[in-house]
């Protein structure tokens, strides 16, 4: 768990290869599937809720985001992501393709 920035937080890893049989496990879904259980963790232990694919709904319900919404908020975080961009230096852009690619 951090402390070090406003919100305190932690992070997941997910280990794709099984312990004892050693196969890979495909990831399909995996960004839904894990949007939901942060959703149903917040719930539960009454944490302020996060961006994601699913959403609290009256009731203590966990609902997913409609196209709409997932369409708006991706537009606004492209739209985020370009100034942060055009911010940057251009050696800093170079440095943040090089590590995309």
């Amino acid at each position: 768990m951090h402390t070090d920035t406003d919100n305190l937080h932690v992070h997941v890893a997910v280990n794709r290869v099984h312990p004892e049989t050693g196969y890979l496990n495909r990831l399909s879904w995996s960004q839904e599937k894990l949007s939901r259980a942060c959703r149903e963790l917040e719930l539960k232990h009454g944490f302020a809720p996060d961006n994601g694919c699913w959403v609290h709904a009256p009731g203590n319900r966990i609902v997913r985001k409609t196209a709409v919404e997932r369409d708006r908020q991706n537009a606004w975080t492209r739209g985020k992501k370009k100034k942060l961009f055009a911010s940057m230096s251009r050696r800093q852009r170079s440095l943040v393709y090089a590590v995309n690619l």
